[in-house]
């Protein structure tokens, strides 16, 4: 008797062992399976966030390609024009001599009015410029001292008598020279502005327009309508001659937003009395 209740007992607390075994294992599967749904989760999320940021990067970078060809595409679009400018009369000598060294000029700057160091441009030579298709650039270099508002306006009004002795339109700039060893400030620059702009005119501005140049300085310190709204025609940096083919891609020194659309690249060419430059398309309507 006392073996079988021996067997007995045993037999028992065994399959309450095993009872206790299943009850554990199956808690333990529910655990793993809650475990592997939230890890399957997880991966799920993982994997939109991974499709989600690719979706981004390729937008993004669609973008970028876009901008890129657009901008590409602005380049080739937007035109620049070769030049020469010259203190000298253009003569037919002067003008073959830049043709067959150089190229042919698409526009040609001359100074408005007799200097000593600069013939100005005749009413036979405008009408020779323009029979070859070459368009003028005007420039006026009467001074020395770019300084004071009453100066600025003297100086545009002496500018504007020799423009018209020669018939120039007033739709045309005309250029202040003025040189890196001059006094200039923003007086003047506003007096030349001012006058210019009240007779119709387009102002235009020559000179060293690289950081902290004297001139940079006066344009920054004019007001508002003055600094946006002068053509400035850029002398910095300077670079080797160059052909009208081989001329380098337009890049002046220069204040940003403000209308800088010419660069003087090259000072005194080798084989004629010219200067070489590039004009932006956006120069065109201040050009006769």
């Amino acid at each position: 008797m006392i073996r079988i209740y021996f067997f007995k007992r045993v037999w028992q607390w065994l399959m309450s062992l095993l009872l206790i075994v299943i009850v554990v294992l199956f808690f333990i599967g529910i655990l793993n399976k809650a475990i592997e749904n939230k890890q399957s989760a997880q991966n799920a999320e993982h994997v939109d966030i991974k499709d989600h940021v690719k979706k981004e990067n390729d937008s993004k970078h669609k973008k970028e390609r876009q901008e890129k060809k657009n901008s590409n595409e602005r380049k080739k679009n937007s035109k620049v024009y070769w030049g020469v400018d010259s203190a000298s009369e253009v003569s037919k000598a002067l003008y073959s001599c830049a043709r067959e060294n150089y190229g042919k000029p698409q526009v040609w700057g001359r100074y408005l009015g007799d200097k000593e160091v600069s013939k100005g441009i005749t009413k036979n030579e405008a009408s020779y410029l323009h029979d070859e298709g070459i368009k003028i650039l005007l420039i006026y270099n009467h001074f020395q001292n770019a300084t004071g508002y009453d100066n600025g306006k003297e100086s545009a009004k002496q500018a504007l008598k020799f423009a018209n002795e020669i018939d120039a339109p007033n739709t045309v700039a005309i250029f202040a020279d003025i040189e890196p060893n001059y006094k200039v400030d923003s007086a003047f620059i506003q007096g030349w502005y001012e006058t210019l702009h009240q007779a119709k005119w387009n102002a235009g501005i020559y000179g060293d327009f690289s950081n902290k140049s004297k001139l940079s300085k006066a344009l920054d310190g004019a007001e508002k309508n003055a600094k946006q709204h002068t053509i400035l025609w850029s002398a910095q940096p300077q670079t080797k001659e160059t052909s009208r083919k081989e001329a380098p891609d337009f890049k002046p020194d220069g204040m940003h937003d403000t209308k800088l659309y010419g660069w003087q690249y090259t000072i005194e060419a080798k084989n004629c009395e010219i200067d070489m430059n590039l004009f932006k398309q956006e120069m065109d309507e201040s050009l006769w």
